[in-house]
């Protein structure tokens, strides 16, 4: 039922949904009312026509110790342990195969995850992802506290993956449907 009203988007913003609700813990609370809020806002309504920002989100979450910046070799690291998932290789480019997804190198990966979706994240992110020197990409410096507590750890990583699972659902849809 809630996926067939998609515009209702019933799980973007379930930091203030919980809020209403008054299930806010101490530190969510401490995270809603910092900017905290707005960056997972950010994860949860960021344009996802394809699936190019996960892993670089993902590089950032870094298993659970989220990162204020990423280095290439991060992000390299990211995307192709994202992109060699089950099918998600697919998602590269409409007619690739998997021969020659096989055959794309470590700098063309790296090439391309700069020029979409480290650039679109900069352009698009509300100012939260910035350039760095000697990183590839990075968060701003005010998020420093908000990253280093376990609520937002866990909200970030319920967002990361509830995206990545509605973006293939939608896929799959869409697939089903042509």
């Amino acid at each position: 039922m809630c996926i067939s009203h998609a515009k209702e988007k019933p799980f973007r913003g379930y930091l203030a949904y919980l809020h209403e609700m008054g299930d806010l813990d101490e530190e969510e609370q401490e995270i809603y009312d910092g900017i905290g809020r707005e960056f997972l806002s950010l994860l949860e309504t960021t344009n996802m026509q394809k699936s190019y920002k996960m892993p670089i989100l993902i590089a950032f979450y870094n298993n659970g110790e989220v990162k204020m910046e990423v280095s290439e070799e991060d992000v390299l690291h990211a995307w192709k342990e994202f992109f060699e998932t089950g099918t998600n290789w697919k998602d590269l480019r409409q007619d690739i195969t998997y021969e020659e997804f096989q055959k794309i190198t470590d700098r063309q990966h790296l090439s391309y995850a700069k020029t979409n979706p480290i650039h679109f994240l900069k352009e698009s992110g509300k100012g939260f992802f910035v350039e760095r020197q000697g990183c590839a990409l990075a968060l701003r410096s005010d998020l420093k506290e908000a990253v280093r507590k376990p609520a937002f750890v866990r909200h970030m990583k319920d967002i990361i993956d509830y995206r990545t699972m509605d973006y293939y659902r939608r896929r799959y849809k869409d697939t089903e449907i042509n």
